[in-house]
């Protein structure tokens, strides 16, 4: 997959770390900013970004803290999900005084969650990518054995050094396992398994990414409601998080509604981008 809409890579300063960030488009337009999730990086948009600059949109796709490109503080501390919502209220002022269109996946989701429910000026419309309300997650986590078990791996994520080794052997082959065992066969080409390879590669990636795990239980989970519009779009499929909790989330939403999508699993933004893209802007220009 190519993107063919012309790119600008810059380097922003936020919160005392730099993240490097692609944006795509007429800076004139209406803003949408995605944000990616575990293990992935700016890549993971790649079906999505030209669809929305020929909507007329400005993208902007960052490397969150600790992947890809963006800086990479050591120590867990740096990682508490309180500092990387911060990362984004200031990447977006950086760009505008105006509210944006906020979309993210997997931690994406739980970041763009936070953003849009502790400052609510800042964001337009809300979509969120197979991710729970945290407040939803942290209720499944401790009612619901199968989710439970599904989250066992955070656990595993937990310890010093065994998950950085395990991750890194064989060219990070259990990480590549992670993705492609997980999702529709080919959704991940060998080309896309280069790309993220190539981003795991960076000094330090790996550990950075595994402290947004270990920075979990650091964070005090307060229970706010999301006032903006907000779109859970939801890969029924997926072996990490349950589906009911797309529903559950809506909990917390002012204005919430949830699309569930059959034969798509966790990576629903791969496997049915025409579907996400549809979905996405259809709820933005009927909002």
């Amino acid at each position: 997959m190519s993107i063919t809409s012309n790119v600008t890579d810059e380097f922003v300063t936020v919160n005392k770390i730099n993240l490097h960030v692609s944006t795509f488009g007429d800076k004139s337009k209406p803003i949408i900013l995605f944000l990616h999730g575990f293990p992935e990086f700016w890549y993971s948009w790649r079906y999505q970004i030209d669809y929305f600059v020929q909507q007329g949109y400005y993208v902007i796709v960052p490397d969150q803290r600790g992947y890809n490109l963006s800086d990479k503080p050591k120590g867990k501390k740096h990682y508490k999900t309180d500092v990387l919502t911060q990362d984004i209220v200031e990447l977006i002022k950086n760009y505008t005084d105006k509210p944006v269109n906020l979309v993210g996946h997997d931690w994406g989701g739980v970041i763009a969650w936070w953003v849009a429910s502790h400052h609510p000026n800042i964001v337009n419309r809300l979509i969120i990518l197979n991710s729970p309300h945290p407040s939803t997650f942290r209720y499944f986590l401790k009612t619901d054995q199968e989710q439970k078990n599904n989250s066992k791996y955070m656990v595993y994520f937990q310890l010093p050094f065994l998950p950085e080794r395990k991750l890194k052997k064989e060219n990070f082959k259990n990480l590549k396992r992670s993705l492609t065992k997980s999702a529709i066969p080919g959704t991940f080409t060998e080309d896309d398994l280069k790309q993220y390879s190539k981003s795991w590669e960076q000094k330090g990636c790996i550990t950075s990414m595994l402290n947004w795990y270990r920075s979990m239980r650091a964070t005090k989970m307060i229970n706010k409601e999301v006032i903006c519009p907000v779109l859970i779009i939801w890969g029924k499929e997926d072996k990490f998080l349950k589906v009911d909790m797309a529903e559950a989330s809506l909990k917390y939403c002012n204005n919430g509604k949830a699309e569930l999508v059959p034969e798509a699993t966790h990576w629903v933004q791969h496997e049915k981008p025409e579907i996400v893209n549809t979905l996405i802007f259809q709820f933005l220009v009927n909002n």
